[in-house]
Parts: structure tokens; sequence; C-alpha cells
């Protein structure tokens, strides 16, 4: 219906000579009129035609066309309007009036007085209405007998709770009437931002919603992912059941990653900014498991020697204290990572040494250490010295096994934990830190 109209608006612009015509264009105005009145959308406006309207409205022209009343609605949020004055001469007993306001309205949703003023008329609208009286917009009709509340001091909150049995955000709108124009709204971005807040609703349901957002891949979204982000990430980590929080916590990775990019590096940090510390901090743990597992993974599946098990269990009580992470993999190892299920997180190439090997390096502290994949040393730097080596596309062998390293270990005696000792020892002589025990780390 909307593309019919806009057929005719196209038809409306065109500068056709009488002779030719084959209807007047007085014709083409009664047929849109009459589309107008029952299609559920509100009126197309160009940007042209709403400065247009909103000049003649600054200059004191209150001469006006039908067309120029019905699109009224869409200057009003102009600091320079007088919400007073326009609605004197808007007429909302008219569909077409009320629809396109309440578009303004669900568009433009925020906490200004405004708005509020905006929402009072708008319930005032089917108010005034007789009880009997019957509207040709279905939208209209199923807003004022189940959506009357959009316009009530509670709208966000009562908004929210709809998500919580509702399949899609698709089945919201369509409980209140409201096509899928409205669905990147700020009104519904507003509700999407409280529904993510409540702890009184399950995080499965809010994930759920949040995939479901996600799949969109629209940057109106953005700042309701961010703010998902700040409500969400916090409680996956309080989930008290390992096994059902780290299902969860793959989805928010994939999507967290996908959506606002590597809070460490790149060009899409900045989309971080707007996340809380608390989240932030979480999430780089995260990544910092992942990077892990996903390394641990393709030495599992490449390295001959078996003693990467006890390399794993000894890193993996030093999690909570990891701060950054980077892997890079040869290209063999390239392979395994995508057979394996590398499917989130970038990492770096690997030049030199063999092409089953890879890298893991990680940050504590002011260090960085190194993991080699088959059986090379552990390595530590200090982090200014080699801090560009986190998010870099790739890395030579030699710059690893060359750069001065503030000390060096091998991965000796693994069973009676010869080098686990030292190595601790030595991480708690200049960090000041322990391994967590398996009952303090949290474990999946």
């Amino acid at each position: 219906m909307s593309e019919l109209l806009q057929t005719i608006k196209n038809l409306r612009e065109l500068n056709l000579r009488p002779p030719r015509q084959s209807f007047a264009l007085t014709e083409i105005e009664k047929i849109r009129a009459e589309l107008e009145k029952i299609v559920d959308e509100p009126s197309a406006v160009t940007a042209v035609e709403r400065e247009a309207l909103l000049e003649k409205w600054l200059d004191g022209d209150r001469y006006f066309s039908r067309r120029e009343i019905k699109n009224l609605p869409f200057i009003v949020y102009d600091d320079r309007v007088s919400l007073t004055e326009i609605f004197e001469v808007m007429d909302l007993s008219k569909e077409i009036q009320l629809k396109n306001l309440i578009a303004v309205y669900f568009s433009n949703y925020d906490g200004s007085e405004k708005t509020m003023r905006l929402r009072h008329r708008i319930g005032l609208a089917f108010v005034e209405k007789p009880t009997d009286y019957k509207y040709r917009s279905k939208m209209l009709a199923r807003i004022r007998s189940e959506g009357l509340f959009l316009f009530d001091d509670d709208c966000i909150e009562r908004t929210a709770r709809l998500f919580i049995n509702a399949s899609t955000v698709e089945d919201v709108l369509s409980s209140l009437g409201l096509s899928n124009y409205f669905k990147g709204s700020n009104f519904i971005c507003w509700a999407l931002k409280k529904f993510w807040g409540s702890f009184e609703i399950d995080i499965n349901r809010r994930v759920a919603v949040l995939c479901e957002i996600a799949e969109a891949s629209d940057d109106k979204y953005i700042d309701v992912i961010q703010s998902a982000a700040n409500d969400i990430i916090p409680d996956v980590d309080l989930m008290n059941t390992p096994s059902k929080r780290a299902a969860v916590k793959e989805k928010c990775l994939e999507i967290f990653y996908r959506e606002l990019g590597d809070p460490r590096f790149g060009s899409l940090t900045y989309r971080w900014d707007k996340v809380s510390p608390r989240a932030l901090e979480i999430f780089l743990h995260w990544i910092a498991e992942s990077d892990l597992d996903l390394f641990f993974k393709i030495i599992d599946r490449a390295a001959v020697d078996r003693m990467w098990r006890y390399r794993k269990n000894f890193w993996a009580n030093y999690l909570p204290y990891i701060s950054n992470t980077w892997v890079f993999l040869g290209k063999d190892a390239q392979r395994i990572a995508k057979h394996v299920g590398d499917k989130v997180l970038y990492h770096g190439k690997l030049v030199g040494g063999g092409s089953d090997q890879s890298v893991l390096v990680f940050r504590i502290g002011a260090y960085v250490f190194i993991e080699w994949s088959h059986n090379g040393k552990l390595r530590v730097y200090y982090y200014d010295d080699v801090k560009d080596w986190f998010g870099a596309k790739e890395i030579k062998r030699n710059n690893i096994v060359y750069s001065f390293a503030v000390r060096e270990w091998v991965h000796s005696s693994p069973l009676t934990y010869t080098w686990q000792t030292k190595v601790g020892d030595w991480i708690f002589s200049r960090c000041g830190l322990r391994a967590a025990s398996d009952d303090e780390r949290d474990l999946d």
C-alpha cells in the first residue's frame, strides 16, 4: 500500500501538459486521500517538504492546504514551534492527522515536556470520539481497544512487559495495531532498554529478544544494544548454573562482539564508550576465556606433545587477572580454528615457524606473556615494549624470539609442578597476584 501511495505522489509531482493528461490531477488527489484514510502507516513526507512547511509556519503564514495541514505533525518537535498554537490548527478528528501525530510521537519519544504534552493530546483525541465511533484505520481502532496505555505516564514500563510473552518485536507491535514502520522508533527503543534492565524478567527471555534485535543489522539499534550490554552482561555473569551460563554467555559474546566490535582495538572501540566499566570488564574476561579456549583447542588438534594440558589448567586460574589477549595463528592453525568453531573473535597471522603453530599473547599487570603452542618457551615482556602486538594483523616468529624478554621458562616437569611453581612465584613477586583455586574460579 505504501508503494502505491508513493507512486501516486510521484504522479502528482509530474508536470504533465493538460492535453496529455489521462485524468485530472484533482482525481489523483482524491485517490490518494482515500488511500490515506485506510492505510495504517503515516504520510510519506520528504525532508524538502518538511523544511518548506516549517519555513511557512515560522514566517507566520497560517493558510495551509489540506495536505500541509495533515503534515503539520512532522514539524511539532522543532524547538521553534509552539504546541499550543499548532494544536489550534490541527484537527485530530481527521484520522490521517492523528496517525501522523502518533508516528511523530513514537519516532521522537524522549523524556521531554513536549513528549508528555503530545502523549496527553493524543490520548485526549481518542477520548473525544464517541464510544460507538468506528475508525476506518485498523491501527487506530486497535489502539483504542488495546493500546491507550501508550499515552499514559507508565507507557514505557507497560510496553516493556509486553516483550515477556511476545515471540518477536513484530508481535508486540501487532498486538498494539502498529506496523513494522514503528519497529526502530524511539518509543520501542526506550521500551527495550527498560526491558533489558528488569531483574524480574528471566535473563534467557531478555537474551532471546536481544538475538532478534541483533539480526536486524541496523545501526539504529546500536544505542539499544549498548544499553543491553550494560544490563545483560553483568546479569549473565551472575547466573548460578555454570552450564546454562556458558550457553547464554556464548550467545552474548557473539552478538556484542559482532554489533559493537572489539572493545580492545579496532575502528569500533568507540561503541563501547557508553557501556559501563563493570560490563566492559566482564566482557573483556569473556574474550580472554574465548582466546584461551581457542588457543588450546588448536593445540589439541595440532601439537604432538600433550604438556599443553598442564599449561591450560595453570593459566585458567589466572583468568581473573588477564586484562588483554590476542592470538596469532599459522596457516594450518587458521584452518583448525575455523573447524573447531571460531566464529566470533578476530586473530592475527603468524609468519614463520610451523604452519600449524599458534601463539597466545596475554597481559597480566605491567607484563605481557607469550605461550607457544609447540613446546616453545614461556616468555615475559614489558607491556610498554610490545603493546603493539595486541590487535596486530600479523607477527613474525623472529620478532617474538629475538625481542628483549624479562624472563623465560621451559615447560619442564609438568607433573611435579616445577615450572608452575616458579612462574607462580614470579607473578606474585612482580604483580602481587596468586592464582585462583578451582573453588574461587568460576569453572564452566
